[in-house]
């Protein structure tokens, strides 16, 4: 799409023609003078500076006569003239005056011509959004002959997943008298986000988009490594994650408003402010100043004031998977990395491949790692409370994921 590139030449070429740029140079210097060109005249004498344009002894300068019927003429000879004029001069002050008026110019094309582009894409927007469906459908026609089986597999297995926890939830919080210990809290509301984050990634892989859906893996990870701490530790430490909400609270309310008014919103109001600092002051002194810092619930825990992802990784025994997740950041930051290597490339070594849409390459790796993380989650939340039951649930869970890996493995075999 050049239209605005295009619109700017056009504009240039139109206001630097050699014979209309002469021309206006000559009309003006010749007002100057006392002679006022009429409309014709200028007609005239832009129409015989194109004629002399074209000839190849123009550099020898050109005359400008008027006869007594009002014509104007160019000629090839200067001849005997009562004044010079200064085109140079002139030149150099017109070009200013284009510059100088340049973008108010431009801009109202602009405008003319997105207003154009507007009603264009208006018109057309629903035989495009036909063309765009029909594509997907063929798209996804060829994704589930190749991907169908195992993301219907998966599917099954986020589901069933979602209804024991829902199930399992219920019979936890059944009784509205009985208080609902942290560590509960903390494993339930996992759960129910982890069931949320893993049909997101199933509808990004059911679309083509394996590195959307590897992103979204990222989250799944850092919720079962979490969880799987929770559930190993008391209840005084998952009540410590709970109350960290604060300080992640506190510092977003301060930089929401250094620039809430840029955003267009309202200020955090002085009553607010105040609650969140004084509820950050008790955390702290409750807790110690390690609390404060990033991961600071698990200081204790990991005996480090600043602990690291990859701390509480090492001590939920899931650092096996730190290349994958790894691999997973590249997919939501920025950085070279993340632009050259797509999950959605199939390429050998090349990697000025561009991938900009679905693609029916890269979704093992997504797959697979959904269904281990969510098994995690899961099984932390289902053995709070254990019995035989959710002992058998687990087992038929972790068979299902054993099977999703095995044909995970077969359809990339036969691919």
């Amino acid at each position: 799409m050049r239209w605005l590139q295009d619109l700017f030449e056009k504009q240039i070429q139109e206001q630097i023609e050699f014979a209309s740029f002469v021309a206006d140079i000559l009309q003006t210097e010749l007002e100057k003078r006392g002679i006022q060109l009429t409309t014709g005249q200028k007609k005239q004498l832009t129409k015989g500076l194109q004629e002399r344009a074209r000839e190849d002894d123009f550099d020898k300068g050109v005359g400008i006569q008027i006869d007594d019927a009002g014509n104007l003429q160019v000629t090839k000879e200067i001849g005997n003239s009562e004044f010079e004029i200064d085109i140079l001069e002139g030149a150099e002050t017109k070009i200013n005056k284009i510059l100088e008026d340049l973008p108010s110019v431009l801009n109202k094309s602009a405008d003319t011509e997105s207003d154009n582009l507007i009603k264009d894409i208006r018109r057309l927007k629903n035989a495009l959004l036909r063309d765009t469906q029909k594509n997907q459908n063929r798209f996804n026609k060829l994704l589930n002959k190749r991907w169908g089986k195992l993301l219907a597999l998966l599917e099954v297995f986020i589901l069933v997943s979602q209804e024991i926890g829902a199930e399992f939830n219920e019979g936890i919080r059944g009784d509205p008298e009985k208080e609902i210990p942290p560590r509960f809290e903390v494993l339930s509301h996992s759960h129910a986000r982890s069931c949320q984050v893993a049909l997101e990634i199933l509808t990004l892989l059911q679309n083509g988009f394996a590195d959307g859906a590897h992103a979204r893996w990222r989250t799944l990870h850092e919720i079962a490594v979490e969880t799987n701490i929770i559930n190993r530790n008391d209840d005084e430490l998952a009540g410590r994650y709970l109350d960290h909400d604060i300080v992640h609270k506190r510092q977003s309310a301060r930089i929401f408003q250094e620039h809430y008014q840029e955003l267009g919103y309202k200020s955090v109001t002085d009553d607010e402010v105040r609650e969140l600092e004084e509820a950050y002051t008790r955390l702290i002194q409750q807790y110690g100043k390690d609390f404060a810092n990033e991961n600071g619930w698990a200081a204790r825990l990991t005996g480090k004031s600043r602990p690291q992802f990859k701390d509480l990784e090492d001590i939920a025994d899931f650092e096996h998977m730190r290349p994958l997740y790894k691999m997973a950041c590249l997919n939501v930051h920025g950085g070279a990395r993340g632009l050259l290597f797509r999950l959605g490339l199939s390429y050998e070594g090349d990697e000025n491949l561009l991938l900009a849409g679905p693609s029916t390459n890269g979704l093992a790796n997504p797959i697979q790692n959904t269904a281990y993380s969510l098994l995690q989650i899961t099984a932390a939340l289902l053995t709070y409370d254990i019995n035989l039951d959710y002992l058998v649930i687990i087992k038929v869970l972790h068979e299902l994921e054993q099977e999703i890996f095995e044909v995970t493995d077969q359809t990339v075999h036969n691919s």
